[in-house]
């Protein structure tokens, strides 16, 4: 007997599944002695309020979607502010068991930067997340790697 459409969904999520599972148990995450420069954005939730910036890459690659522009050396961003943060000690590097020299950087998660900033930079990331509610405002950080 055939199996149904709603079988065959549920066989292949159990697939994707336990493929996704494997791929937890291979990779390897490890930092490095590169830094990250970071930057802190308040976007507000309706889109309409927030303007285009350009946030300075300083010869560095934003990790994300952003879009780079080549001449001004910038990102742009859709955001109400923003504010440089400085360097941060800490780059972070994910390889994969069996796919030879593959590695790629990784940002980091705002929980971890609020560990690593200094205590300069945690004090002014506090002071700029106090102007911007989280009722109005999302929170995120822009992390850059390369810089010279």
């Amino acid at each position: 007997m055939a199996k149904s459409v709603e079988e065959k969904k549920n066989k292949r999520q159990e697939v994707l599944n336990e493929a996704c599972q494997i791929l937890r148990t291979q990779l390897q995450i490890s930092t490095v002695s590169d830094k990250i420069f970071c930057y802190i954005a308040a976007i507000h939730k309706n889109a309409a309020k927030n303007r285009p910036i350009q946030i300075p890459c300083r010869d560095c690659h934003a990790f994300g979607s952003y879009v780079y522009d080549a001449k001004n050396d910038c990102v742009l961003m859709q955001c109400a502010a923003f504010q440089e943060v400085g360097p941060v000690n800490c780059c972070v590097q994910i390889t994969l068991e069996g796919t030879g020299s593959w590695r790629s950087f990784c940002p980091l998660p705002p929980q971890a930067l609020n560990l690593l900033f200094s205590a300069p930079q945690s004090r002014e990331v506090k002071d700029f997340v106090a102007k911007y509610p989280s009722e109005e405002y999302q929170i995120h950080f822009i992390q850059m790697i390369g810089c010279s």
